[in-house]
């Protein structure tokens, strides 16, 4: 009996390992075409979504256990009703433009940029530094069309590598380093070339100069 329940508490540590990833956009486009994500497949239930791009929604967006940012110059946007579920994290340095945001208790938005809704309701954590706008009239930032196989961060500047647990970075601006939960586990400016030993696992390497940001994901062992 417990040989059987031992292996049932694995299986389901294996499965939650599994589900949970860390994916960003590539190109502007709808939240439901694969070609838009770093890895073919549109956000689940536990990823952690980065929003490089112009993004649409059309239809309801639920988050539940999900880390997402729409970075500085992007946009998320749609005649959709956003619900922000427990154990969710919604942080916000360019533009969220929705038809209405509903936050539950223990639920966190953080918001450096600008937010457009025409209805707000909220039981967790709201912190603005940045705009925030009640009543909107539905319009979305212009988007370019998604050439497929083509990555808007193709050209990787500044360079990023890594070998065993250690990420080297070549270059200047401001790095944030995100594990597969989403949380950030480093922050720092670089001046040139900087080696930041890490553990284990999936990280996603945000560096942010004067003119662009680089993503990458990589896998240290």
């Amino acid at each position: 009996m417990k040989k059987q329940l031992f292996s049932i508490i694995i299986l389901v540590a294996l499965t939650i390992i599994v589900r949970a990833n860390i994916t960003y956009t590539i190109c502007d486009g709808d939240w439901t075409d694969e070609a838009i994500w770093e890895n073919g497949n549109t956000p689940v239930q536990d990823d952690s979504v980065f929003v490089l791009n112009n993004v649409t929604i059309s239809g309801d967006l639920q988050l539940n256990d999900n880390h997402i940012e729409v970075n500085q110059e992007s946009e998320l946007c749609g005649l959709f009703n956003l619900d922000i579920d427990a154990g969710s994290k919604l942080i916000i340095d360019g533009r969220l433009k929705v038809q209405s945001i509903s936050l539950s208790d223990s639920c966190i938005i953080s918001s450096t940029g600008t937010i457009y809704t025409n209805s707000f309701m909220f039981d967790g954590l709201l912190k603005i530094d940045g705009s925030m706008a009640i009543g909107w009239s539905g319009e979305c930032s212009e988007k370019i069309e998604c050439t497929v196989g083509i990555e808007k961060h193709e050209t990787i500047k500044p360079l990023i590598t890594h070998y065993n647990n250690t990420v080297t970075i070549e270059g200047n601006g401001s790095v944030s380093i995100f594990n597969l939960t989403g949380q950030l586990v480093h922050q720092s400016r670089i001046n040139g070339n900087a080696s930041i030993p890490l553990a284990r696992g999936i990280h996603l390497i945000r560096v942010t100069t004067e003119s662009e940001t680089t993503i990458k994901k990589v896998y240290l062992n």
